[in-house]
């Protein structure tokens, strides 16, 4: 793979001027400034297969705390699907979808979307929603969704945020959930709202 270049915006280390040939095995490459007449911090590129095992760490750690501060809390339910791409039909054109995870809590499914950034449930509400792509999961099985969550995954505040049918029992202390009364009704405006 191409390596990752980033342009550091105040720092200068101390130029390296070992070709990438000398740097086999090494993270990081950072190549001579050619011209000196322009104060420029010089360019580091970074090897993606560097970052992978980082990655694949910090990764594994916030779904481990997921699974143990948030699942384990919930009430009972089963993974129905996880990552499972689907079509949908809305006004003539296909789209073509991949749902994070949908769980089931007995008759009903509960739609869950993973962030690695904030997100809160207003999103989900309004003339334009401004997250339309939780109400396009819900419509790939509108009669039975009756929960619709972002899964906040980030390291300083990891919770579920979403609207769900105020009958579902989804678990409490869980995140920031907005309880619909009259889920049909709502059910119904998001149909309204992207199919116009």
């Amino acid at each position: 793979p191409e390596p990752i270049t980033h342009r550091a915006p105040t720092y200068s280390p101390p130029l390296d001027t070992a070709s990438p040939a000398e740097h086999q095995g090494a993270s990081v490459y950072v190549p001579p400034q050619r011209d000196r007449s322009y104060p420029q911090a010089p360019e580091v590129m970074l090897e993606p297969a560097a970052l992978y095992p980082l990655e694949q760490e910090r990764t594994f750690s916030l779904v481990k705390r997921w699974l143990k501060d948030y699942d384990a809390r919930r009430d009972p339910f089963n993974i129905e699907q996880v990552e499972k791409k689907r079509t949908l039909q809305l006004n003539g054109i296909e789209l073509s979808l991949a749902v994070d995870r949908i769980d089931r809590i007995g008759d009903a499914l509960a739609i869950i979307d993973y962030k690695s950034g904030d997100k809160e449930a207003q999103v989900l509400q309004g003339e334009r929603p401004e997250e339309p792509q939780l109400l396009l999961y819900a419509m790939l099985e509108p009669e039975k969704t009756r929960g619709l969550y972002f899964g906040v995954l980030h390291n300083s505040r990891m919770q579920y945020k979403g609207m769900q049918d105020a009958q579902l029992a989804f678990g409490k202390g869980t995140g920031k959930i907005i309880q619909a009364d009259d889920w049909p009704a709502r059910m119904q405006e998001w149909q309204q709202i992207l199919a116009g």
